[in-house]
């Protein structure tokens, strides 16, 4: 799903995340997912897993892997000075939404994992960061892609270089759950 560039919130593509799951749930006749984000889709995808995604029967979450790729977990110090960047023309709202003020106030919230894997792909291609001395790459910090996340893995790529063909087989490949009996671990399972 690719996060519509309007005026709609984080919290707006949640709620519209939670069709688009259904319907691939439907079309592919399947119980579980992996989840691919970048950016701020990281944060929509988080968001979802705490606020409506469900536990199945089967003990596992709908999403078993969430992995994402750059997410500003935990905001952008100078995105308010970036409105004139092309990932927020004429979207003020994204801006507001990265400041870390408002990311601090979205992280007492937004905890629930559900279950659900997180992974990270931080980038480090940069040593200045808002005019201070901070990794970063091109537009998330390290601390702030990592954040809340122990699974991360470290590249030199750009921020809109992530997704890429060398991504996916260096980071995003590696992490693809392969079932119950593959890399994701069994539901405990309590006796009555």
């Amino acid at each position: 799903m690719r996060v519509n560039k309007t005026n709609k919130t984080v919290y707006d593509n949640a709620d519209n995340l939670v069709k688009y799951v259904d319907n691939v749930r439907t079309s592919l006749n399947a119980w579980h997912v992996d989840m691919l984000a970048h950016s701020t889709g990281g944060l929509v995808a988080r968001l979802y897993i705490h606020k409506q995604m469900e536990v199945l029967d089967d003990g596992y979450p709908v999403v078993k892997h969430l992995m994402m790729l750059g997410t500003p977990n935990k905001g952008v110090p100078c995105a308010d000075s970036m409105a004139n960047n092309d990932a927020f023309k004429n979207n003020m709202q994204t801006a507001k939404e990265l400041m870390p003020d408002e990311i601090a106030v979205f992280n007492q919230y937004v905890t629930q994992q559900k279950g659900t894997k997180f992974s990270a792909l931080v980038g480090n291609s940069f040593p200045l960061f808002c005019a201070s001395p901070e990794w970063n790459d091109g537009f998330v910090s390290v601390e702030s892609a990592k954040y809340g996340v122990t699974d991360f893995a470290f590249t030199k790529a750009m921020h809109p270089d992530m997704i890429s063909t060398k991504t996916f087989n260096d980071f995003v490949k590696p992490h693809i759950v392969t079932g119950p009996r593959g890399t994701y671990p069994h539901p405990v399972v309590s006796e009555k």
